[in-house]
């Protein structure tokens, strides 16, 4: 028995081990000042990237946007959702950026409201109740609300306000996650907190396997065999009152 025991022990150390691909932010945003602190710091297993604004190139120090970009696709489609991408490059943004692309963050306790427009979408980030952002849950965006003329984004008319401004109420949002045909995702939880004007989102995004969609189980009506003949007669001659409608 004990033999046994310490071959299993053996074999278990022998098998290869996969270890699952984390992603690791750490982003902080002034939304009152340009203070010159802000900063995006992220790592997986092999690349560790400490990025903030360079005000004299006009970009961001490490230049380690394209390499986070490289992080969020996969064969063209997204793993994660394009407004987190979006919102991370305002720490290694100038600070007016921030005024162009309308970015606001309403705090209700610890749930934050995010909402900005960059290069033609309209975003919202909703937190939940104790300020974690959900890559499937928390993300959605509303496209095509700009025209692009060489790279000058102008708000179409359809979406305005009386006071030329960007009229929420006119937009309809869908979700903001992941590409349908990707293999793996970017999933977890971020926390994110918002205290005297200072932005902050960290947290662990592991790559997954995508999850399967719940298939929606048959209705009773759907399960019934069709009308005979006779009802089907029935029926046309004497058709059923009509329902009220459902709220």
């Amino acid at each position: 028995m004990k033999r046994l025991f310490f071959a299993a022990i053996i074999l278990s150390l022998s098998l290869p081990t996969f270890a699952t691909e984390t992603l690791r932010i750490d982003f902080r945003y002034n939304l009152n000042a340009d203070d010159g602190k802000n900063y995006l710091h992220w790592r997986t297993k092999d690349t560790k990237i400490k990025d903030s604004f360079d005000a004299v190139s006009g970009a961001s120090k490490a230049m380690s946007t394209k390499q986070l970009r490289e992080m969020q696709f996969a064969d063209k489609k997204k793993l994660f959702p394009k407004g987190l991408y979006a919102l991370l490059l305002f720490a290694v943004s100038p600070a007016e950026q921030a005024k162009i692309d309308s970015l606001t963050v309403t705090p209700q306790g610890k749930q934050l409201a995010i909402s900005f427009m960059h290069r033609g979408n309209a975003y919202k980030i909703t937190s939940d109740e104790k300020g974690r952002l959900n890559t499937n849950t928390s993300f959605s965006m509303a496209q095509g609300v700009a025209t692009n003329s060489a790279r000058v984004f102008t708000i179409k008319d359809t979406f305005l306000a009386p006071d030329k401004t960007l009229d929420q109420t006119k937009l309809i949002f869908s979700e903001d996650v992941y590409d349908e045909g990707v293999a793996q995702i970017w999933n977890g939880k971020l926390k994110a907190t918002c205290a005297g004007g200072i932005l902050k989102i960290s947290g662990t995004l592991k790559k997954i396997p995508k999850p399967e969609k719940q298939k929606t189980a048959p209705t009773e009506e759907a399960k019934s065999p069709p009308p005979s003949d006779s009802q089907n007669s029935s029926d046309a001659t004497n058709p059923p009152e009509a329902e009220p409608p459902k709220n």
